[in-house]
């Protein structure tokens, strides 16, 4: 059985009997939105974006903290990339907290309890990638201050949090070598007191030059196997034990330890202070440099976001969009109008032929 089907004809028939009622209908619904929206309560919304963060040279960057690290209130997906930390620490409640106290939004949100309170942050706020990798973070608030208020401190809050438990490659090195050059010093003093009080007590007299040169050779091998162990324990602050890195200084360690091995013994007292001396005065050195090392590379990972836009008060408000609210009132209003009047029509006569 074949389907009634209107013609172009009978819509403007309809409408030319019905045209009254469909203009009234679609002007007066048109007319209590544009009405409506005037009242309904105006949003403004404040945007900040942030450039992705940056990885550093050696390969140690934000995304290498997330694996196998547990962050109060956060949980990382499987595969993360430094910009899906940084939503992930944005969205989370340890960063909603913050803001519920800084602006009060309990009160703004006439939330009763912190859950409430949250639920309306997370409905006021957005977090996203764009395809250039550019973080947009934006905020919809009832004053344009507020909005870009929230906005830039949702930054701050997010380097704030970054600087508190993320821990750089610089900074690991620089607290594992610090220790360690505390320590070096400590021994380094002890060994030299240990040699003055020997000499001052026994009188000793100069070495031979052949005796000499084994002081030399051994304190130069102590003190490298001193920094690779050192070496060592920077790399598994932060690596496996079957990363490549740590791999290598333990076969090089393996290697001085024989070579250690095939060394004379130094059979005089007097000759082992000196090269106990010796080699803490090299680590004491290496440490030193090291420790300065480590602190240049502190410095430079000290900023964990680079601010591309800060968020400014927005001039024109984000919603109600009125224009769009009446055209697409009027639009469905029309539709709704005509499709009475054919209903109307077909209600008062018999079916069209």
């Amino acid at each position: 059985m074949a389907e009634p089907r209107i013609e172009v004809r009978e819509i403007f028939s309809v409408f030319g009997k019905r045209w009254k009622l469909i203009v009234l209908n679609t002007v007066l619904i048109s007319a209590i939105t544009a009405v409506v929206s005037f009242f309904l309560p105006k949003w403004y919304t404040g945007i900040s974006t942030l450039l992705p963060p940056r990885e550093t040279s050696s390969g140690f960057g934000l995304s290498a903290l997330t694996k196998g690290l547990s962050l109060p209130g956060i949980t990382f997906p499987g595969t993360t990339t430094p910009s899906d930390v940084l939503l992930a620490i944005l969205r989370s409640k340890t960063v909603g907290e913050q803001m519920v106290g800084r602006f009060n939004l309990m009160k703004v949100y006439k939330a009763k309890d912190m859950d409430g309170t949250l639920y309306g942050l997370r409905k006021h706020s957005k977090f996203s990638i764009t395809d250039e990798g550019i973080i947009r973070i934006s905020v919809e608030a009832r004053s344009p201050q507020l909005a870009s208020d929230m906005a830039n401190s949702y930054v701050e809050f997010l380097d704030k949090f970054n600087r508190e438990n993320t821990m750089s490659e610089g900074k690991r090195s620089r607290l594992f070598i610090e220790k360690r050059l505390a320590e070096t010093t400590e021994v380094l003093k002890k060994a030299e007191e240990a040699l003055k009080s020997y000499q001052e007590l026994h009188k000793a007299a100069p070495i031979s030059s052949e005796l000499a040169g084994s002081i030399e050779a051994s304190a130069e091998l102590m003190s490298r196997k001193i920094g690779l162990e050192v070496k060592l324990g920077v790399l598994r602050s932060y690596l496996s034990e079957k990363s490549d890195q740590v791999m290598q200084v333990k076969a090089e360690l393996a290697q001085l330890e024989k070579q250690l091995l095939k060394l004379p013994e130094l059979g005089l007292e007097f000759a082992r202070l000196i090269r106990d001396v010796k080699v803490q005065e090299s680590v004491y050195a290496l440490l030193v440099s090291q420790y300065e090392e480590a602190k240049i590379q502190e410095s430079k990972d000290t900023q964990t976001v680079e601010v591309l836009d800060k968020a400014s008060p927005p001039i024109r408000r984000s919603s109600p969009k009125r224009k769009i609210m009446v055209l697409v009132a009027g639009a469905l209003s029309f539709a709704g109008s005509l499709a009475l009047a054919f209903g109307l029509e077909y209600l008062g006569r018999a079916p069209l032929e």
